[in-house]
This record gives structure tokens, sequence and C-alpha cells, in this order.
């Protein structure tokens, strides 16, 4: 029995353990000044390295990021989930986000 329970106890922190390489963002009040909901619009995430300059970085667990953005659409103030890549798990290490929202109803 003593066997087993350390075998599962290994597995469950083998799995904690486990690298998140994307993060889920999404949004659910994005408003103006005025408090006033963003009716349409989009909202983008683009990396970048610490002098805000966009670059290219690779993901945790495999793949090349292009300098674009990641974007999703904004209805009545909420957005759906969109993935990132985890910036401690990126190549370099501790990119930066450039968060914009754009308003396509004016």
């Amino acid at each position: 029995m003593t066997k087993i329970a350390r075998t599962f106890a290994f597995a469950c922190l083998a799995l904690s353990a486990h690298a998140q390489n994307w993060t889920a963002v999404s949004a659910s009040n994005i408003t103006d000044l005025n408090q006033q909901k963003l009716v349409a619009g989009s909202m983008c995430f683009l990396g970048t390295d610490q002098n805000d300059i966009p670059i290219s970085f690779e993901v945790g667990g495999g793949g090349q990021v292009l300098a674009r953005p990641f974007c999703v659409t904004v209805t009545n103030g909420s957005s759906a989930a969109l993935s990132v890549p985890n910036p401690q798990n990126t190549q370099p290490q501790g990119i930066y986000y450039r968060v914009t929202v754009t308003d396509s109803s004016t």
C-alpha cells in the first residue's frame, strides 16, 4: 500500500510541475471614461521587449510566434477568452504585452 501511495504522490507532483505555456485572458467590463460599455471592437495583445518594441519569440513547449498581435472580438464590453503565451515560459523569457482596445463602431 505504501508503494502505491508513493507512486500516486509522485504522479501528482509531476502533474503540478508541468509548465503552463499558455494563459487565458478575457475581459468583462471594457468601458470608456464615462462608463459606457464598448459596443463593438477588438482587444489585441502584441508581444514586445522591455522597450515596447514588437518582437518574435518562442512559446514554451515549442513553436515560434511572429511579431503580430493576438486579437479577439469585443461585444457589449465583453471579450471571448483569448490564449496568449505565458511570459515566464517564452524564449526570451519575460516578454511584455502591449494591450490595445479598438472601437469599431465609430
